[in-house]
């Protein structure tokens, strides 16, 4: 074999491997590094009004619809969508960077979470973004590398990428809700009121702002508070309160409700009706406004003015949230979580902007919130110390 031969045998082998590199890359050329994974999404963020998220096995995992006052979660019967993150995945998407082209052979898909979600052993998710019935995008996410970079591919093209974006997105329906229900601070709390089904009352409540710990009313003789402020965690309740889960509050609730009021030093009133269904610990709230100088509620009359201002609240609330929408990808967002600010706010404005959120619904909420709800006087107290017992 002649030394041409064998340099002729080299080049080939040289072409072949090439070649081979060139298949597994899908054939896209080198100049595709550092463009954007989806050149067309940005210019196309406000138009989209519809997502769909899919994973194994083609499962439905949300569909996330914007309408006129809110992105919403078909799945969760309307409720609203947690609109950051809506906002988090699509801007990711969008600004996503090709850092490194990967595999365009079916076969090693599933190394990095990019197969077909038709599959039952599919790792990553799809997302889906349209513009009425136009696709928009149509993206299979998969796993991140050690950097938090991800790997993606789109649904119809064969070649798949790591880009320099961490694309965040739940896989349940409830990891697209929003979670705020309301937020009142602690040290708004004047009492707080909880009355059990089978008669027993629990009511703790403060003179001013400035005193330290809550008073526990009726504590039996021969008991004692277990510490003096054994009863201020009660106050935090309502304290940036989050859902695990949320559902239709359809019909009355069970028989055995726990009813729970806090009164705030300025005139708000939040009530929760705690009760057990299906195996499951579930709340429901209202809020109304005192309405005499010395905190009495007029339960009856608060609801039913919060009830007539419920359409003006939730166009307030519209109108809010579209203003928002042209921010960036048209997710709109509200400011009706039920928070006020602790110096002054409109406590009028504020029980109409609770209800407009929780009016038509009851929430799963952490159980030690929920047992809070529901605490019992024997909860909160021990046995008077005597001298014969610090004797011993």
């Amino acid at each position: 074999m002649t030394n041409r031969t064998l340099i002729v045998l080299a080049a080939a082998l040289v072409v072949l491997a090439l070649a081979a590199v060139w298949g597994q890359r899908g054939g896209t050329p080198p100049t595709q590094v550092d463009t954007l994974f989806l050149p067309e999404l940005q210019s196309a963020l406000g138009d989209i009004d519809r997502i769909e998220v899919v994973g194994a096995g083609n499962e439905k995992i949300a569909t996330l619809e914007r309408r006129p006052e809110s992105w919403v979660i078909a799945e969760k019967q309307g409720y609203p969508a947690d609109i950051a993150k809506i906002r988090g995945a699509l801007l990711a998407l969008s600004e996503a960077r090709i850092v490194e082209q990967k595999t365009a052979n079916p076969a090693y898909y599933d190394r990095l979470g990019v197969e077909p979600v038709e599959s039952e052993d599919a790792s990553g998710v799809e997302l889906t973004a349209y513009a009425g019935d136009t696709v928009r995008a149509s993206v299979v996410v998969g796993t991140s590398d050690a950097a938090n970079l991800q790997y993606v591919r789109q649904r119809d093209a064969d070649t798949s990428y790591l880009v320099d974006r961490e694309i965040d997105l739940p896989r349940d329906a409830i990891g697209w809700i929003d979670p705020a229900i309301l937020d009142v601070a602690s040290d708004r709390i004047a009492s707080v009121t909880i009355e059990h089904p089978d008669g027993e009352v629990v009511r703790i409540s403060k003179e001013d702002r400035e005193q330290t710990n809550f008073t526990v009313e009726n504590v039996p003789d021969g008991r004692e508070l277990s510490y003096p402020g054994v009863a201020n965690v009660l106050a935090n309740t309502l304290r940036d309160l989050r859902l695990d889960d949320v559902a239709p509050a359809d019909g009355d609730p069970a028989a055995d409700v726990t009813r729970t009021t806090f009164r705030t030093f300025d005139g708000l009133i939040v009530t929760a009706e705690s009760f057990e269904q299906d195996g499951d610990q579930w709340v429901r709230f209202a809020a109304s406004v005192a309405q005499d100088d010395d905190g009495a509620a007029a339960d009856d009359a608060a609801e039913a003015a919060a009830e007539a201002q419920e359409d003006d609240a939730a166009d307030d609330a519209a109108e809010a949230q579209q203003d928002e929408a042209a921010d960036s990808v048209s997710a709109s967002s509200s400011d009706d979580d039920g928070s006020s600010d602790d110096d002054g706010a409109d406590v009028e404005a504020e029980a109409e902007r609770i209800n407009a959120r929780v009016s038509g619904w009851q929430y799963r909420i952490p159980s030690y919130l929920f047992g809070q709800l529901t605490r019992r006087t024997e909860d909160l107290l021990r046995a008077v110390e005597t001298d014969d017992d610090s004797d011993e």
